[in-house]
């Protein structure tokens, strides 16, 4: 609890490797939260019949989460004592970001999409299939979570585990969740003879991803 009350209202400091390290758990822990998030939702969305491997990656995390939610801890650390400033204000870039990626990527990508909520159950205050009311409410739960709860638990881990122990801990999951991201979403269009992990799991047989 002390831990916590510090996290929101004191200014803490740390050296330059710890902080990477606190920002690479949050974007591995957020990436996480999304993965689960997103295939409990199109199971869901498929009347539980389905189940998706809902990201375009090899590990169970998101790619668009995970650079979420660390935008969102950056962005927003700074209004952490402030709680109704910080939700309102991640919300607000969750759905402006989501917004001009959805419409840069159908317009510019030939009519592509990363996601449809023309398709999807719970789409009520649908735009275009871009965003949706619901996608706004999952947004601000999601500041809540990376905010209240992920930021503060890395922060309670920066302080209880040694620096050496808690550094090579997210140095070294971080990395992994960074290649991973990187392979699938930048070597593989850049190389398109390299199998991505859309690939490798369909061959396997599994489901993958609809859009």
């Amino acid at each position: 609890m002390s831990d916590y009350k510090s996290y929101l209202h004191s200014e803490y400091y740390f050296d330059p490797m710890t902080k990477l390290a606190m920002g690479l758990g949050v974007f591995v822990l957020g990436g996480v939260l999304g993965f689960i998030y997103s295939s409990i939702f199109y199971w869901a969305n498929s009347g539980f019949l389905t189940f998706y491997w809902r990201t375009g990656t090899f590990g169970p995390w998101s790619d668009a989460y995970s650079i979420i939610a660390l935008l969102l801890f950056l962005f927003l650390r700074r209004l952490r004592k402030y709680p109704v400033a910080a939700i309102l204000i991640g919300t607000v870039i969750c759905t402006v970001v989501q917004a001009m990626l959805g419409l840069g990527l159908y317009y510019f990508g030939n009519g592509m999409r990363a996601w449809n909520y023309n398709l999807e159950i719970l789409n009520f205050g649908n735009f275009g299939g871009f965003i949706c009311l619901r996608s706004v409410i999952e947004f601000m739960i999601f500041t809540i979570l990376i905010m209240y709860v992920i930021a503060p638990l890395v922060y309670h881990m920066a302080c209880a585990m040694s620096k050496g122990a808690f550094v090579t801990l997210w140095l070294i999951i971080g990395s992994v969740c960074a290649a991973d991201i990187i392979y699938n979403n930048v070597l593989c269009v850049l190389i398109p003879s390299l199998k991505n992990a859309s690939d490798v799991y369909k061959a396997a047989g599994m489901r993958f991803m609809t859009f």
